[in-house]
């Protein structure tokens, strides 16, 4: 059985009015210092923008 302790909570904050939306989940062996970046839907922006790794 696989270890738990890989995994790393993240949130994904919004580049225009930092408001924190979505939450993901990243392997912190294979995402050792690279940043995710990821364009989603914001709810307050009302738009698709870029959305930065932040992590709790």
């Amino acid at each position: 059985m696989a270890k738990k302790g890989n995994r790393l909570v993240v949130l994904l904050e919004c580049e225009k009015c930092k408001a924190r939306n979505y939450s993901t989940v990243i392997n912190r062996v294979n995402q050792r210092e690279k940043k995710l970046k990821v364009k989603k839907h914001c709810k307050q922006c009302k738009s698709h923008t870029m959305h930065n790794m932040v992590k709790i």
